[in-house]
């Protein structure tokens, strides 16, 4: 199992720049200290877990598949036991990537060095009073100042009652004469009148429920077209991740 795990972190490891370089080496040391400590814990759990589930997976294998029920029982068995076993794997991947998790510290900045940060709300048909709650949410994020965090009402439908909802909440208002390219063209549309170098762009759960198939028939989609189900030179991690999105 250890061996197992070693060749799975060097399978995910990649080169890449972290925290670390922003801090001189006595504060590393202390943090690995802990690091160490906190991984040691954290490998013997999952060593625990991965022992107990390979010995749910034998006693599947030999004592639960029902060789005297009949064929329909012994696929529906086996099917199970595949879908068990992929998952099994793929928690794997996803320990690994537990265990070598790391809690980097945030470098400090002062308030006046935080950025102009735009706020889109893109809409289209939502409810006002549903816009109007996620406005007030987006009006009291926490940000040290205050004054650099600009908020639009972006409308893909050119409502004047958002008109005037964007006034009633003292933020601002985009519309555009068309819907090309639906959502990401009324996103694309307010970015040539912004000019903050970051943007965040809020969600309602609502519409994440309601977009949900939407999402997964794109995903799929996405596969197909970028031939991803057969496609070489991808890692295990990206495999893993990618089916995981598709079976989810």
């Amino acid at each position: 199992m250890v061996v197992l795990l070693c060749i799975l972190e060097a399978v995910l490891r990649r080169k890449h720049l972290t925290y670390d370089a922003l801090y001189d080496e006595a504060q590393n040391d202390r943090r690995e200290t802990k690091e160490r400590v906190k991984q040691l814990f954290a490998r013997v759990l999952l060593l625990a877990s991965v022992f107990v589930t390979l010995l749910y997976i034998y006693w599947r294998v030999a004592y639960s598949i029902p060789v005297k029920s009949g064929v329909i029982a012994i696929v529906c068995n086996l099917l199970l036991l595949a879908v068990e076993a992929l998952g099994f794997v793929e928690s794997l991947a996803l320990y690994a990537n537990l265990v070598r998790k790391k809690n980097h510290p945030l470098p400090k900045i002062a308030d006046e060095e935080y950025p102009e940060v735009d706020v889109f709300i893109a809409t289209y048909n939502e409810p006002a009073e549903l816009l109007r709650r996620t406005i007030n949410g987006c009006v009291h994020m926490k940000y040290p100042d205050r004054s650099k965090v600009h908020i639009w009402l972006c409308d893909d439908n050119r409502r004047s009652e958002m008109r005037a909802l964007a006034e009633e909440m003292g933020v601002g208002y985009f519309d555009r004469p068309d819907n090309e390219g639906a959502k990401a063209g009324n996103l694309n549309h307010a970015l040539g009148l912004t000019s903050a170098p970051y943007v965040v762009t809020p969600h309602t759960y609502r519409e994440h429920i309601q977009q949900r198939s939407r999402w997964g028939r794109g995903v799929i989609s996405t596969a197909k077209s970028l031939k991803l189900f057969r496609r070489k030179g991808l890692s295990l991690a990206q495999k893993f991740s990618y089916w995981s999105s598709v079976i989810y």
